[in-house]
């Protein structure tokens, strides 16, 4: 009896048609967009074998969720997906003794990631929300989201972060994007590593 087959996403399926329609034709310019995808992700291919860690190639888009994500919040009653930030993590983002990671609000894409009941919450410094931090590979972490007031309000992660630092991997001049949901009424933060840059 044969096991039963896994979801396969559109887009995958998409890119095994157009190798097979491209063994015989010259790619148009929407083909040459789709190999250089590929070419990032080879290249995360590359970190991951490297950093002998295990890394998601699906990274979805600015504005659209990886499937990864979209199955995690469909099983988790996850709602209200927002793409908060894209950055190149700093050299304190990933030191221990800093402990946080710094998302200035003039970079927040989205500052409605937050409920009203939350935003009341993170204007007690002292408490912050607690959220958890999930990757491609289901792992979570528990962090606290707080905001602070440093001539203009940085929203940071902090008593977990220095965790998601070492069990990722992470270094400086990554490439991240974070998406936000909730889940069960529950702030939830979705870390995604982005393939390095072929620019």
């Amino acid at each position: 009896m044969t096991s039963k087959e896994e979801e396969v996403p559109k887009d995958v399926m998409r890119c095994a048609k157009l190798l097979m329609a491209m063994n015989s034709s010259t790619p148009t310019a929407e083909e040459c967009k789709q190999i250089q995808l590929w070419k990032n992700i080879a290249n995360a291919i590359k970190i991951a074998e490297d950093r002998k860690v295990g890394r998601c190639l699906d990274v979805g888009t600015k504005s659209s969720v990886p499937f990864w994500l979209h199955k995690f919040m469909r099983k988790n009653n996850g709602v209200e997906p927002k793409m908060i930030i894209e950055k190149s993590l700093t050299a304190t983002d990933v030191k221990t003794n800093n402990g946080r990671l710094s998302m200035p609000s003039s970079q927040i894409l989205d500052e409605d990631f937050v409920t009203e009941e939350e935003k009341t919450i993170l204007g007690l410094r002292e408490e912050g929300v607690d959220a958890t931090i999930v990757d491609c590979e289901l792992h979570e972490w528990e962090v606290n989201l707080r905001i602070w007031d440093m001539n203009r309000p940085v929203y940071n992660l902090v008593t977990g972060w220095n965790q998601v630092v070492k069990d990722v991997k992470l270094q400086e001049k990554d490439n991240i994007r974070l998406w936000s949901f909730h889940s069960n009424d529950k702030l939830f933060f979705a870390l995604i590593l982005l393939p390095p840059s072929t620019d």
